[in-house]
């Protein structure tokens, strides 16, 4: 595994059905350098919880799948109105059979949508957003 080489955390949100996309995403970007992090790989007992909100708050890009038909949680909907009002840039992806994008909350509607990308395609747009990040916060 390589060091991060950026300094953008990508906070990592999906449900279990999309447990092989998200692990080939994570191992895409980790590939890159790109420090991630995703709810999994917890421990019976193990305060979850803490540990995602902290994640959450050190993160600067907040990426999203979103599924049409999905029994989405509702811990996702929260994690994601936490993203918009901590201002965290926002990349979400539409996950399923279709071309076009599922019907968005309301809050993601002011967010260009990946769809249906491959994890290399989405690991590649998440590492320019990553890459624009870290520009901005050296420059600021």
């Amino acid at each position: 595994m390589s060091v991060p080489i950026q300094t953008a955390t990508v906070f990592i949100s999906y449900s279990g059905q999309d447990d092989s996309f998200a692990s080939q995403l994570i191992s895409n970007l980790r590939e890159r350098g790109i420090s991630t992090w995703a709810n999994a790989g917890f421990k019976p007992g193990e305060t979850w919880v803490d540990q995602s909100q902290k994640a959450l708050k050190e993160s600067e890009i907040f990426v999203v799948s979103i599924r049409a038909h999905s029994e989405d949680s509702p811990w996702k909907f929260f994690e994601l109105g936490a993203a918009v009002a901590a201002k965290k840039r926002i990349i979400p992806i539409a996950l399923g059979d279709s071309t076009q994008p599922p019907a968005l909350p309301a809050i993601l509607s002011k967010y260009p949508v990946l769809i249906n990308p491959s994890p290399l395609e989405a690991g590649q747009r998440v590492a320019e957003a990553v890459k624009k990040a870290s520009k901005e916060s050296r420059s600021n």
